[in-house]
């Protein structure tokens, strides 16, 4: 079961704010997620919805070293997540809540070297209609879970093994607070740090 690491009844604890980097690229209109490449030794970022299909590799900098683009047609794109070497593009965004399924890009040993490439894509739809969100999480596994931004969040689970054959149906596996707007699996991938 997932935990969902929220400190519940505890006072906030304010951190010293740090400034890792700045995004200056023009090509970057709206940053919508970040996830770290270790390989790479930098990040991945992708643009809000009205981007093309692309993602974007930054240096520790936050400069642009390369984009990775793809032969779709996102409608809002609000996440990115590495794992593995699997880079994922979680076009799950639906501020008006009409969509009858959402869209999750995925690309083995990506690279970003600025060409145009293949992928690979999963369709998802919630078992109690269509919902907005912006945080998409891989656990140790490599199971997706995706967390609503409504008034009452919800985190969703994806099949252990999504078929890329028709639609599959995601499994509601806890509460979140509202307006999660991203997160991250925690040292240990059994809970999860939600962003508000």
């Amino acid at each position: 079961m997932l935990a969902v690491g929220l400190a519940t009844g505890l006072a906030p604890t304010a951190a010293a704010a740090t400034v890792a980097f700045t995004i200056n690229d023009s090509r970057i209109t709206e940053s919508s997620g970040l996830a770290a490449d270790p390989r790479a030794r930098g990040y991945w970022t992708v643009n809000d919805s009205g981007d093309s299909a692309v993602a974007y590799r930054l240096s520790t900098s936050g400069r642009v070293v390369g984009t990775l683009k793809y032969q779709a047609d996102p409608i809002d794109v609000e996440a990115v997540a590495l794992h593995d070497g699997r880079l994922y593009v979680a076009d799950i965004g639906d501020n008006l809540e009409e969509r009858e399924s959402v869209t999750v890009y995925y690309f083995d040993n990506a690279r970003a070297d600025d060409r145009t490439v293949s992928y690979h894509a999963w369709d998802f739809t919630y078992p109690d209609g269509p919902h907005n969100a912006e945080t998409l999480l891989v656990d140790a596994s490599g199971r997706l879970f995706l967390v609503t931004k409504d008034a009452e969040g919800a985190v969703y689970a994806a099949p252990r093994q999504p078929s890329r054959v028709g639609t599959n149906e995601l499994t509601k596996v806890g509460n979140a607070p509202a307006a999660v707007t991203d997160g991250a699996f925690l040292p240990g991938r059994k809970r999860i740090a939600l962003l508000t």
